[in-house]
């Protein structure tokens, strides 16, 4: 009696899948051309496979020098937010202060904001302290975006460990430094994972602020 709702079900997860993964194929099948059957029309095959587009990516300074540089600065970028947000996203989840909703909100608009908006500013800035076209400088200019994101993740995750764990931990003796390494970090790894993983993500993808702050 279920049948034809599983088989309506398999089909539409089989043209989901296909529907997902054809700009995946798409941008394969056109790595292995060459520009000028690119231009020429559609073809669901390369007529003439090349190697060539991947060597030029492989060996070719301009390219591949871009990939190290963005390495760096989304590597300083996705470590310094996590160690920004942790304390942070603990004392919004354990501790209830004056303003705390407000400070949290306050937060998360920072993230809603466009970068361009901060596009002049930063440029004025960092032309003047002489931070203009260095790794460190989309690395901080990034951590307006990315730390409100990653405590709000945080939180979400601390939120759900228990009070008694904490107090546990004080009364063995535990200070805080090495309860939260020890004991609170693993608990919320997969959080702290999730946080690093969308961090790691807009820092790669954002385009404006990176072009304009380096040469």
């Amino acid at each position: 009696m279920h049948k034809p709702k599983f088989q309506k079900r398999s089909l539409f997860m089989i043209a989901y899948v296909v529907f997902a993964l054809l700009p995946i194929y798409w941008m394969v099948n056109m790595s292995f051309k060459t520009n000028n059957e690119i231009l020429a029309g559609f073809s669901l095959f390369p007529q003439h496979f090349t190697w060539d587009n991947y060597k030029t990516i492989l060996t070719d300074p301009a390219w591949y020098s871009g990939y190290i540089n963005s390495l760096i600065y989304v590597g300083i970028n996705t470590v310094i937010s996590l160690i920004v947000a942790l304390p942070a996203a603990y004392a919004f989840s354990r501790y209830s202060f004056l303003g705390d909703k407000h400070v949290f909100f306050w937060l998360l608009t920072n993230r809603m904001t466009p970068p361009a908006v901060f596009l002049l500013p930063f440029f004025q800035l960092y032309t003047s302290v002489g931070l203009m076209d260095t790794h460190i400088a989309v690395a901080l200019v990034h951590l307006l975006f990315n730390v409100p994101l990653a405590v709000w993740i945080l939180e979400g995750f601390m939120s759900g460990i228990p009070r008694e764990i904490d107090e546990t931990a004080y009364i063995d003796g535990y200070s805080f430094p090495r309860f939260f390494v020890q004991i609170f970090l693993p608990l919320i790894k997969a959080g702290v994972g999730v946080a690093a993983f969308f961090c790691f993500m807009f820092s790669w993808v954002e385009l404006l602020l990176a072009r304009t702050l380096t040469r």
